[in-house]
């Protein structure tokens, strides 16, 4: 495989921060200055722990000044408040809003009204949710989930009382310690020192916890940098660190010349062969960092899987012609010197194949290229939706953290969601859903039938030859006993044949069981299966923003779970020397 130098390789991702904001819309006025310092001390912090890893050696994120977006609703209160001192200390503002700008202008009072307006127009992004008057309370529930969706850290300035109704400040707290966000909780009062909530700390199941019982910890400066270092730094591996390190210097092939893997498909009669098998697309789709990123992971995942797999494939024909050269002495040997160097070149070229692609980690890189991509997919539809979010337990995703999840976490942050003007858009959305989902499971379906298929046709293959052996083993014996002639003067062949037809059946056999082509069938299928439960749940009404988006997370975990065991399954698979 030949991979152009010219091309730039994926993109470094930005070194970005979303801080979500929730808390009070009444604050004791005489508690506003202690408030604002306090909130001022955190922001500090938090871009003090951003400037720590953007000044590192071993930064893994693009060039430039770091992005440090406030999340708000823009409501009176805690979200104005931390809006007003986030931009006085350089930080960018976003907005999610509950329903259309207009409607929401009228829950403000007239005074409060301006301060609204001031703060929208200095957006950098805004969004809005469908929700409605009749519904408000469902729909400012539904814009506190986004802000947690969103949002990196949560930072909550409030009385530590329940809430008073559906959306308060508590339950936003709650939802966003069940999810694994940090939030850093300021008392509304301004009469305690602000404090770290988070699953993390402990390394605790997040969905176990709330706010009476999640780990706590001082905000302080070391402890804030320690949490934005975990949200946003690469696993502390050495090993991890390169392997992002790698990918980054990655370039699409020009060309594969590796073909014994789709060769063996079209022999088998699975598919044909292919132009894209010799020549792999190289065009990337035009298209936000989601796209570009997503197209690097698949053509590169899509690369190293026919190098790997035929490198499998090459090493157990490889050992079986290294067999069957040498049984050739038997039947020609006038042709001895030239046999010996034959099967010399056979098993030289078996060794350097398998120390070449484990020094290479095809294997390595073709999982994690291919799971990475896999991440990135789910994102396209999970982000539109706005309180949906790929990782669903922050803190959980954290203690496992590989570089495909510190990556795909850097590029879920650059992503800005879209507005959901009404219900017909939502509609909209859902349908696109159902129709990604639907996509995946003809996939999956044909993926299945593709590797049982595989897997059928080397069984029989296998088989037929192992059945041949004993034909031929019986023939032999029946014809040496009875002192047939024909069987005597071919004794020779017939020797050949005994040993060399379980050489090539046992190759198959082991083609078969290092391609575990029965063991993807299988989960293609089971996970075909969960996806048209989604998709048959997506399809029934209600169309709500709540229910769809949780409908798809879970669609997003049922194949990232399938990829999960695939991975854990062929971990260890690597090129190996056939016995």
């Amino acid at each position: 495989m030949h991979f152009d130098t010219g091309r730039t390789g994926p993109r470094r991702p930005a070194l970005s921060l979303r801080l979500g904001v929730t808390g009070h819309r009444h604050l004791p006025s005489e508690a506003i200055g202690s408030l604002a310092a306090q909130v001022e001390t955190v922001l500090g912090a938090l871009a003090s722990a951003i400037g720590g890893i953007g000044g590192s050696l071993d930064n893994p994120f693009a060039g430039g000044e770091p992005n440090l977006t406030i999340l708000s609703q823009l409501a009176v209160g805690a979200d104005q408040l931390v809006a007003q001192v986030g931009m006085a200390s350089g930080w960018s503002l976003a907005a999610v809003m509950p329903f259309s700008p207009d409607r929401f202008f009228r829950d403000f009072d007239e005074p409060d009204r301006e301060r609204f307006v001031a703060l929208l127009d200095q957006c950098e992004a805004s969004w809005h949710l469908p929700g409605d008057g009749e519904e408000a309370q469902q729909a400012y529930a539904l814009a506190g989930e986004a802000t947690v969706a969103q949002s990196d850290l949560l930072i909550a300035i409030w009385d530590g009382a329940t809430a008073r109704g559906p959306g308060g400040t508590a339950d936003v707290v709650d939802h966003a310690i069940r999810r694994g966000v940090p939030v850093v909780h300021i008392s509304a009062t301004g009469a305690h020192d602000a404090t770290l909530l988070w699953a993390g700390i402990d390394s605790m199941p997040s969905a176990l916890l709330h706010r009476h019982n999640v780990p706590r910890r001082p905000a302080d400066q070391a402890t804030l940098t320690a949490t934005v270092e975990a949200l946003l730094l690469s696993p502390a591996e050495a090993a991890e660190r390169r392997y992002l390190a790698e990918f980054a210097a990655e370039r699409l092939p020009r060309v594969c010349l590796r073909l014994e893997y789709p060769v063996m498909l079209a022999v088998a009669g699975v598919r044909p062969l292919r132009r894209t098998d010799l020549l792999p697309a190289r065009s990337m789709d035009a298209g936000d960092a989601l796209d570009e990123a997503y197209c690097w992971a698949d053509r590169l995942a899509d690369a190293y899987a026919q190098v790997y797999r035929s490198g499998s494939v090459f090493n157990f024909a490889a050992a079986a012609a290294a067999v069957l050269v040498a049984l050739l002495g038997f039947l020609a040997p006038h042709l001895k010197l030239a046999i010996v160097a034959v099967e010399l070149l056979l098993i030289v070229g078996l060794i350097a194949n398998t120390m070449i692609g484990n020094r290479r980690e095809w294997h390595r890189r073709w999982l994690d290229y291919r799971y990475l991509a896999e991440q990135l997919r789910v994102m396209r539809s999970l982000k539109r939706l706005n309180v949906a979010t790929p990782m669903t337990d922050v803190a959980a995703h954290l203690r496992e953290a590989r570089w495909t999840d510190f990556y795909a976490a850097a590029i879920w942050r650059q992503l800005t969601p879209a507005t959901i003007a009404d219900q017909p858009a939502l509609a909209a959305l859902a349908a696109e859903a159902i129709a990604d989902i639907k996509d995946q499971i003809s996939y999956h379906r044909a993926n299945s039938a593709r590797m049982h298929l595989l897997d059928h046709r080397l069984h029989q293959a296998g088989t037929l030859l192992f059945h041949a052996t004993i034909a031929v083993g019986l023939i032999s014996l029946v014809g040496l006993a009875a002192g047939i002639d024909l069987i005597v003067s071919h004794v020779k062949l017939f020797t050949f044949l005994s040993a060399a037809l379980p050489t090539v059946g046992g190759a198959l056999f082991g083609i078969r069981g290092q391609g575990d082509f029965a063991g993807a069938a299988g989960r293609s299928s089971r996970t075909a299966a969960r996806l048209e439960r989604s998709a048959a749940s997506l399809c029934t009404a209600p169309f709500t923003l709540g229910r769809t988006a949780r409908i798809m997370e879970d669609a997003a975990i049922s194949m990232l779970d399938d990829l999960g065991e695939w991975r854990a399954a062929y971990t260890y698979r690597k090129l190996l020397i056939p016995a």
